[in-house]
């Protein structure tokens, strides 16, 4: 044994003293340690490396999943060709990602140890805020654009048709303005729409899909310019004299009827 040695040589020499002792065993630590460390540095991976795989890729236990792709991409490019090592660091990665699992799955993340967010996570929230945003784009747009002259002529000229029915007979006065609104609504819808395909008869040859938002639009810009029609009659009868040939049914029915009117050849709901 070194260590009798040690002492015998001790005991023959006054060199040897207990000082001397511990100075020989410290230097003969340091060399093991060294042996040791240099067979860490050769090896793949040592034991407390892998009983902790944040310190075998040299991160944080607080580190995003996009912070450690960053570090595995950094040593394959380091180590590239050496494929024990690549497969090595591909492994840490898993318990990493294994451990941040069960530790979210069990509640156990809180406060700084939480995954901010993982990729999918950020894809569908983007995608939320995209469609939040088209949203408010469509409310906030409004729909109006310079009419054109054919568009006009056929509108209004249906809607003149309609006006006199309604005003020689005012029994029949709301229903015509109901379905007025309706027309007037099929209008706006069809402006900027191509003309439909038709046979050699004249007879339309497709059913085109209708598109829901737009159909949408129409109606509320038809039903929201009759209601302004009707009220906008109520308060010029209420505070404006009036001579005796504009009676109450024929105003109402002149300013619902422009209005819609307006609405079919101002208004363009369809999406370029």
């Amino acid at each position: 044994c070194d260590f009798v040695g040690v002492a015998r040589r001790g005991k023959s020499s006054p060199r040897w003293t207990v000082g001397t002792m511990i100075m020989v065993m410290a230097r003969r630590e340091q060399r093991r340690n060294g042996v040791v460390r240099s067979a860490m540095s050769g090896g793949i991976g040592s034991g407390s490396e892998e009983a902790n795989p944040y310190r075998a890729l040299g991160v944080s236990e607080t580190a995003t999943p996009e912070e450690i792709d960053a570090v595995l991409a950094r040593l394959k490019q380091k180590y590239e060709g050496d494929e024990s090592r690549i497969e090595f660091f591909e492994a840490q990665k898993a318990k990493i990602f294994d451990d941040k699992l069960r530790q979210r799955l069990s509640g156990a993340m809180t406060g700084a140890t939480v995954i901010r967010e993982s990729p999918y996570e950020k894809r569908q929230r983007q995608k939320a805020a995209e469609a939040r945003k088209l949203m408010i784009e469509r409310w906030t747009n409004f729909p109006v654009r310079k009419p054109e002259l054919v568009h006009s002529r056929k509108s209004g000229l249906l809607l003149l048709a309609m006006f006199i029915g309604a005003v020689l007979s005012p029994p029949m006065a709301s229903n015509t303005q109901l379905f007025a609104g309706f027309v007037s609504a099929a209008f706006v819808y069809n402006r900027g729409l191509p003309e439909p395909v038709k046979d050699e008869y004249g007879n339309i040859g497709e059913v085109r899909p209708v598109k829901s938002w737009p159909l949408f639009w129409s109606i509320v810009c038809a039903a929201c310019s009759g209601l302004f029609g009707v009220l906008l009659s109520k308060l010029i009868l209420r505070f404006i004299p009036l001579p005796l040939v504009c009676t109450p049914h024929v105003v109402s029915n002149v300013l619902v009827f422009l209005f819609l009117w307006l609405s079919s050849i101002f208004f363009y709901v369809q999406e370029d």
